[in-house]
């Protein structure tokens, strides 16, 4: 899901390289496309975050918000700004 906004967020301009955290991403989407894609991609990262980062394994709850943020970003791109 992350992934898949990533190359979207790419093909819109903003790539995420290598170096650039997850956050540092988010704001570098906000700079670029405005507050409604970089608020969409924030809880999406959040969910990254935890999976790569905290003990847990993420939820069923957990994969169902990643879900509905990563359609987030999906409608804020069509939207635009």
């Amino acid at each position: 899901l992350y992934r898949d906004a990533v190359r979207r967020l790419r093909r819109r301009g903003v790539p995420r390289p290598g170096a650039m955290t997850p956050r540092e991403h988010v704001a570098a989407v906000r700079a670029a496309l405005g507050d409604r894609v970089a608020d969409a991609l924030s809880p999406l990262v959040g969910v990254v975050e935890q999976v790569v980062y905290a003990p847990e394994r993420p939820t069923a709850a957990d994969v169902e918000a990643a879900r509905r943020a990563a359609r987030g970003v999906v409608d804020a791109l069509r939207g635009g700004r």
